[in-house]
């Protein structure tokens, strides 16, 4: 009897798991077979109805009174980066792909950000779905409380800023070329160049505090000899990267974005260290396996180690006891 309850719980278990379940001739259980879940697309209207349900009044509210603040952000966001790319209508898009990317709010850019619509009403109402839009990014991609607004340098502002420019840098991959980094491996340079420049800056701020400096900290003379230094030390970065190469490397332009008001100079300012570091993860690969050839370089990377080391070895800093 006890055999037979345990048969039925089975097969009622596997009745709701949504599977069948047969005997063999021996009477041993032999197969489940699942049959298939459908999951039920959640059409655009009911993601809409959702964002707008998860916003409480008194937030849109406040995120709308603020709006004027929002909008100048943007609109600046807007300037710098057509400084940098020149294709304003693509950064708008772009912009509101970001913010929207199912396209369930239909973001005017006219008449909430450059404020063309005379209408009040029809103008708060394009001001509620642009704040609605933000919101709810803020609330996909950060820890604080959302409030709808995009303050100049703050955390929503840098990373709409850094994923616009990574995305407008990818689909700009057609203005850079290379005759040493495969297609695939530009593409993901480009994405990652600031992950580079990071990673180079510290480099030299490390480093820097490591070559002598005698003179007497905040004199005139100790401030001169850390120049020198620091420029001693980025001339081994390229000394090093650049190996047997004839790349120029302008670390001013491409690492200290000097040249970013001049865009097809900076393409070529930042091509040259894309390829450099390919180059040398090449070479380094053969003595370091695990470092891949990207042409970037990340954080805590495979490369950055064996990189510094030979930096350092270039400024005689690698003392043998």
């Amino acid at each position: 009897m006890k055999g037979c309850t345990t048969f039925f719980l089975a097969l009622i278990i596997l009745a709701g798991a949504g599977g069948y379940f047969w005997w063999n001739r021996e009477g041993v259980g032999k197969t489940v077979i699942p049959q298939e879940i459908k999951v039920t697309e959640i059409s655009s209207e009911e993601k809409r109805d959702q964002l707008l349900n998860s916003v409480t009044p008194g937030k849109l509210d406040a995120a709308v009174n603020s709006f004027d603040v929002t909008s100048g952000v943007i609109k600046e966001l807007v300037s710098e980066l057509n400084r940098n790319f020149g294709d304003s209508l693509k950064i708008v898009q772009t912009l509101r792909e970001n913010l929207d990317p199912d396209n369930l709010l239909n973001l005017q850019y006219s008449s909430a950000i450059l404020g063309k619509e005379s209408n009040e009403e029809q103008l708060r109402k394009a001001r509620e779905k642009w704040a609605i839009a933000i919101l709810g990014y803020q609330q996909q991609n950060f820890a604080f409380t959302p409030d709808g607004v995009i303050e100049l340098n703050g955390q929503t502002y840098g990373k709409l800023k850094s994923s616009i420019e990574q995305q407008l840098e990818i689909e700009n991959a057609v203005n850079y070329a290379s005759t040493i980094l495969p297609a695939d491996k530009l593409n993901l340079a480009i994405a990652n160049f600031k992950g580079t420049r990071k990673v180079l800056k510290n480099m030299v701020n490390d480093l820097v505090w490591e070559l002598p400096n005698e003179a007497e900290k905040g004199s005139p003379a100790f401030a001169q000899t850390y120049r020198q230094n620091r420029l001693r030390v980025i001339e081994a970065i390229k000394q090093t990267l650049a190996e047997d190469t004839s790349l120029k490397l302008d670390f001013g332009g491409a690492i200290g974005e000097t040249l970013k008001e001049e865009p097809s100079e900076f393409r070529q300012a930042k091509l040259a260290w894309m390829e450099a570091i390919y180059l040398y993860q090449l070479r380094k690969q053969q003595e370091v396996p695990i470092i891949t050839t990207g042409g970037y370089l990340i954080t805590s990377g495979a490369t950055n180690y064996p990189l510094q080391y030979d930096i350092r070895e270039n400024l005689g800093l690698n003392y043998v006891p």
